[in-house]
């Protein structure tokens, strides 16, 4: 019974982070929320490279994941593609990971692609309550 203990804990999700499929989670702990993918998909908790830093709204379907993120005064549009192959493309000046099926979009195509999708963006902070932080 101890040994299948240690097994459920370590498979545990203590941080809350959300999965959002392809291969993709929001950290929702305040002091990470990021977008990332984890290096090594069998063990998707343990350690993953950071591909949208410092989320402000995030809304997804079956299909795409959308994201604002803020960078200093600016704030960024992302659009991920759950239908495309992940491939890693190297890193960006900010330790981001870089990946095939992410990519910075103008804010007009961002909320167009809310629209036509139907995809409700909420906040960091309705998914950090959601997961116990607030």
């Amino acid at each position: 019974i101890v040994i299948l203990f240690v097994i459920f804990l370590l498979a545990c999700n203590f941080y809350g982070d959300l999965k959002l499929g392809s291969d993709f989670y929001y950290q929702t702990e305040p002091t990470f929320n990021n977008i990332v993918v984890p290096d090594n998909k069998k063990e998707p908790y343990s350690i993953q490279s950071i591909a949208i830093r410092n989320v402000e709204l995030l809304g997804f379907n079956r299909k795409y994941i959308l994201v604002t993120s803020k960078r200093n005064d600016s704030t960024l549009f992302w659009i991920i593609d759950k239908r495309k192959k992940t491939m890693e493309l190297g890193y960006d000046t900010d330790s981001n990971i870089k990946l095939s099926n992410v990519n910075q979009i103008d804010s007009m195509k961002f909320y167009n692609l809310c629209t036509k999708e139907k995809i409700e963006l909420k906040s960091k902070l309705f998914y950090q309550k959601e997961a116990g932080w607030n």
